[in-house]
């Protein structure tokens, strides 16, 4: 081999070295891309899951409530039947 055909190879070797680095590079690129989505995504779906969140947290102070006037109501059934039943 000449010297010309080393620097040939080499150079072709460089070139195949460099078409991979761009690409390399686009997909990089393109996985930044993805990933900004993906964050910007998340910080939506964080903000959604706080509102459930809330949303649960209430309905458990409503459920709690509801349960409670079940039960006096319960209560006062059960005492007005007792007293229907006995006073007569």
């Amino acid at each position: 081999m000449t010297t010309e055909d080393l620097f040939e190879l080499l150079l072709k070797r460089l070139d195949r070295q460099d078409l991979m680095n761009d690409s390399l590079h686009q997909m990089i690129k393109q996985m930044d891309g993805k990933l900004t989505v993906h964050i910007n995504e998340g910080e939506e779906l964080r903000v959604t899951i706080e509102e459930m969140s809330d949303m649960w947290k209430r309905s458990k102070v409503v459920s709690w409530f509801i349960t409670k006037v079940a039960t006096f109501v319960a209560v006062g059934t059960a005492i007005v039947t007792w007293a229907r039943d006995h006073i007569r």
